[in-house]
């Protein structure tokens, strides 16, 4: 039980469960015993009235120590249980007595509960005592963590007409990379018709400071932010009736519904963002907002996105991408309305296209990127076709990568083969043709895609046509060679 429950220590632990009487009358004795110490006792009941099922627990101790790590701080101190209900025959619940108290928390419940036509007076709450409650969370790497202060929920009203109220007052959740403090969240709704299962529900979530480690997360989720999520229920299904959302750095809105039977959402997305969620070096480039907007779907373990449509200065792009069963497939096409963004020394527009599909870990993937009639560094491009083909394996990477055109009249060519080998990557041939420029070469890679031997050889007697291929200016020639040897381990 002890390597079970991942208690510290491997402790001796005994659980003695007694108990006597038939099921429509039983009573019955639960104790927990750490290294010989009793720790816990809870004695129950349960009965079979005219009413329904009517059950009691009291009892408590120091549980503390029969407890993993990670639920321990909401049991410091003494445990106190008093719980008596009835759960009727029809769904309802009446906690007559509902009290669970700790050193560190204070969980109540009291009132009705009749979804089959009568009055609800039910509400529950729990709060820390000296301070929030501490939740935790192992997770894979770390744990989630949780810092409670309050938790509210009341129902009251007729089933045909309840109202509904929730609280939550967070001080902080922490996750490894992630912190947001100062969480509020809240939902509030009336004239509910709880039997059928239709009404409005307004639900709010605000978010104070956020602290993310990753510099890239960090540029997205900026607090302030805000969440509004409108609901109406309808039977089987909840429209989710343009939600918003608010931030520092990117701001939107969702519009959809959800089938409870089918699990399944369909609906319209819209995001706005900042040009700082870029890197800066991207950022610096623009001067007004990126929108996105698309129909989401998503459920039963698959996810699309369609119509998708994204508008910046850098990029204008549309297609679709769809994820089922760890199969992947996108389409996009696009244009790159002002190179000049791009390349410091450009002007012009080019035209793009992505594709991949097949298994996440390994899709197929195509792009090309064309352009015509613009100007690099002062010299124009006849035409430029750039394209690329291949197998995005972590493991074995493979493409193809070509290159043509013509650049202040002079003929462009450049080739490229990327290869696995249980070895690593190679790359067995690369080439280019720019006018009188000229450079082979093959490169061969460690599994961890570092360089590991090959040699190049170039002769480049007009290094500005190569210079515009990046925006940039210069002059005069270049030859030789460079070989990579293995370095050897000291």
């Amino acid at each position: 039980l002890a390597r079970l429950a991942g208690l510290p220590g491997n402790p001796s632990v005994e659980l003695d469960l007694t108990g006597a009487g038939p099921l429509s009358d039983w009573n019955g004795r639960l104790t927990g015993k750490v290294d010989g110490a009793e720790v816990l006792a809870i004695a129950g009941r349960h009965q079979l009235t005219k009413d329904g099922h009517a059950i009691a627990v009291q009892g408590g101790g120091t549980p503390v120590e029969l407890l993993p790590p990670a639920l321990r701080p909401l049991f410091v101190g003494k445990t106190r249980i008093d719980i008596a209900a009835l759960v009727k025959p029809d769904g309802g619940v009446r906690i007559d007595t509902g009290r669970v108290e700790t050193d560190a928390l204070t969980l109540k419940a009291a009132g009705t509960y009749d979804p089959a036509g009568g009055a609800n007076d039910l509400s529950a709450s729990l709060a820390g005592v000296n301070g929030p409650a501490d939740f935790r969370l192992p997770l894979e790497t770390g744990e989630a963590r949780a810092l409670i202060r309050s938790l509210t929920l009341s129902l009251s009203g007729p089933t045909q007409s309840a109202t509904l109220s929730a609280a939550a007052t967070v001080d902080s959740v922490i996750m490894p990379g992630i912190g947001l403090s100062g969480v509020q969240i809240g939902a509030h709704g009336e004239s509910i018709d709880l039997a059928s299962r239709k009404g409005r529900i307004l639900a709010e979530m605000t978010i104070a400071a956020s602290d993310m480690a990753d510099e890239n997360l960090a540029r997205v989720v900026r607090a302030p932010v805000k969440l509004t999520v409108p609901l109406a229920l309808s039977g089987e299904t909840i429209a989710i009736e343009s939600a918003g959302l608010e931030s520092a750095a990117i701001g939107g809105s969702l519009s959809g519904s959800y089938g409870l039977e089918t699990k399944a959402f369909a609906g319209d997305v819209r995001l706005f963002a900042l040009p700082s969620v870029l890197p800066p070096n991207l950022a610096a480039k623009l001067t007004t907002t990126i929108a996105a907007s698309g129909k989401l779907t998503a459920g039963n373990g698959a996810f699309g996105l369609s119509e998708l449509a994204v508008k910046s200065e850098l990029l204008e792009a549309a297609g679709s991408v769809s994820l089922a069963d760890r199969d992947l497939n996108a389409a996009l096409t696009g244009t790159l309305p002002d190179l000049g963004k791009l390349l410091a020394d450009a002007t012009g527009t080019g035209a793009f296209t992505l594709s991949a599909s097949g298994s996440i870990d390994a899709p197929a993937f195509k792009a090309g990127l064309d352009t015509k009639n613009a100007v690099l560094a002062g010299k124009k491009v006849g035409h430029l076709s750039v394209k690329a083909e291949g197998k995005a394996d972590k493991t074995a990477p493979t493409a193809e990568l070509t290159a043509d055109g013509k650049l202040d009249g002079q003929t462009l060519k450049a080739t490229a083969s990327l290869i696995s080998t249980p070895q690593g990557p190679n790359i067995p041939k690369l080439t280019l043709d720019a006018g009188p420029n000229k450079l082979t070469g093959a490169l061969r890679f460690s599994p961890a895609f570092k360089p590991l031997d090959g040699k190049i050889t170039f002769d480049f007697p007009d290094v500005s046509l190569l210079a515009a291929l990046a925006g940039q200016k210069a002059s005069g020639g270049l030859a030789g060679n460079a070989a990579l040897t293995p370095r050897s381990e000291e």
